[in-house]
């Protein structure tokens, strides 16, 4: 299998796990103020560290070969009047 095909599984084993273990957390909370601060509790701290590790360890790449245009201040002035002149005309179409 390639590593899409992985990436894939995980992701949708992952949602599967927190799907159900949610709701029954949830039941377990749903009257106590503190089971709620401890229910967000599991829920963000791990997904913190995993967000900080991912920033830390993970480069990011932008290997773009298209080539673009510079866009002037001009260029953008000039659309902006030909589109207003549009605008006024009216359609011979």
């Amino acid at each position: 299998m390639k590593l899409s095909s992985w990436g894939g599984l995980l992701s949708v084993a992952l949602v599967v796990i927190f799907n159900v273990s949610f709701p029954m957390l949830y039941a377990k909370v749903i009257d106590d103020a503190a089971g709620w601060s401890r229910l967000i509790l599991m829920l963000a701290v791990p997904l913190c560290i995993i967000g900080f590790l991912r920033f830390f360890f993970i480069k990011e790449v932008y290997d773009v070969d298209a080539h673009t245009d510079k866009v002037t201040f001009s260029d953008i002035k000039e659309l902006q009047e030909r589109r207003e002149s549009r605008a006024i005309e009216p359609s011979t179409e």
